[in-house]
């Protein structure tokens, strides 16, 4: 498929089981619907990896009938559908019901075309010195900055101008699943010509073979997996990631009326509401009358805020952890360690202007919800285990270091320390 192109594909005898949408491990989107007997029939979508952002609803009407919009500009959307049609020795109440699915799945929403068819995780910088000294030159332009949001988006965005020009992210290896020898059998099969009856025996003979290698290519890659995984003390969870062929999407979520959320616009809306109600804090307010039998606090500290150094800043970018998803900026803790100087005087002159204006930038405010299913009712967002990456997921680590640093250091000016090695 790498020599051809192609944005959408639709897919007949998909023989999967259940109906899910994955994201391949090439980037390209699956959808799948399985067919009214188990291992037959069924319909469903490839779509490219660069339409995914475009995709406004998928989903199917039936087991024959699969429906696909997606969005063209700000004032059209395109929708494909994709069609199993019965043969010719099905009856003719069938073809019937394929002809109201059909009706169903145009109707079904309104679209302005209709179409009808049968991290970079490791951040590896080749000239840091020239990555600082470009980020030191583009930070010139921080100085006249005065409220934080602005600090920080300049920041961010000199940062990933920059980082972008510099780094290459290593891409992982695919794992080899099958042989040389299944390989050259296959490369064998696309070059035959299929001319005479002897030919068509020599061709399924051949396809038997194929299939053999196949079966058992992929048996012992899976028991390679299981044998890594055992030696690294890992879990079936981890096995059963790396031999899964992708992600699953949420595409469907159940409201709390019983409605069934199909577009990503109602299933945003819905995950922000889920969300929203249940980190509403609901604590009733404290009556001034109430008498706490608890004793006094007695404070021995005083309420000035020192500074943030840049030895600080330096130790706590030295104890972040390497390979961590980033926050909604896209920025690693790598990154941010290849910076050097420039990026400590930027982040110092941030987050001395938090303390001392007491805001935090818009930005912080902001993060990204991954969902992980667990059991029971996919549709059902109590139903998956959350995890929330933001941008300020980066800077709190720094901070919470530099803060539990501060106490542990003897008292030095703040140049003192911003010159400790």
């Amino acid at each position: 498929m790498s020599r051809l192109r192609w944005s959408i594909m639709g897919l007949s005898e998909v023989r999967r089981e259940g109906e899910d949408t994955i994201t391949l491990k090439s980037g390209n989107l699956l959808y799948y619907r399985e067919g009214d007997q188990l291992s037959q029939g069924g319909v469903g979508f490839l779509v490219h990896r660069s339409l995914i952002n475009n995709i406004i609803t998928i989903g199917s009407v039936s087991s024959r009938v699969a429906y696909l919009i997606l969005r063209v500009s700000k004032r059209y959307s395109l929708k494909v559908i994709q069609v199993y049609a019965p043969t010719s020795k099905h009856p003719d109440e069938e073809v019937e019901v394929m002809y109201e699915d059909i009706s169903r799945a145009i109707h079904k929403s309104k679209t302005y075309f209709n179409v009808s068819t049968l991290r970079p995780i490791n951040t590896h910088i080749p000239c840091p010195e020239s990555f600082q000294l470009e980020l030191s030159n583009r930070f010139e332009c921080l100085q006249s900055c005065q409220s934080v949001d602005e600090i920080n988006n300049r920041f961010v965005e000199t940062v990933q101008a920059v980082g972008s020009k510099f780094f290459r992210p290593r891409r992982r290896d695919r794992p080899q699943k099958l042989s040389d020898h299944t390989l050259n059998l296959m490369a064998e099969r696309r070059s035959m010509v299929l001319q005479t009856s002897v030919d068509a025996k020599a061709f399924r003979q051949l396809n038997r073979r194929i299939s053999r290698s196949l079966r058992r290519d992929i048996r012992n890659f899976n028991t390679n997996c299981i044998e890594e995984a055992i030696e690294r003390n890992k879990g079936s969870k981890v096995f059963a990631r790396d031999v899964s062929v992708g992600q699953s999407q949420l595409t469907k979520l159940k409201t709390d009326d019983g409605r069934i959320a199909s577009t990503k616009a109602e299933v945003l809306r819905e995950i922000e509401n889920f969300y929203g109600q249940l980190y509403t804090s609901v604590a009733l307010p404290v009556s001034s009358s109430t008498v706490d039998p608890r004793a006094k606090l007695t404070r021995h500290y005083t309420e000035d805020i020192p500074d943030i150094s840049l030895y600080e800043i330096r130790m706590a970018l030295k104890q972040l952890k390497n390979n961590k998803a980033p926050g909604e900026d896209g920025i690693t803790s790598e990154l941010l360690q290849a910076g050097g100087t420039p990026v400590l005087k930027v982040l110092q002159k941030l987050f001395n202007s938090v303390l001392l204006e007491g805001i935090t930038p818009e930005a912080w405010n902001r993060s990204v919800v991954v969902l992980f299913f667990k059991k029971g009712d996919n549709t059902l967002l109590k139903n998956y285990r959350r995890r929330f990456t933001s941008c300020f997921q980066g800077s709190s680590r720094i901070v919470s270091h530099a803060g539990s640093m501060t106490s542990s250091l003897p008292n030095k000016p703040a140049s003192e320390k911003a010159l400790a090695p």
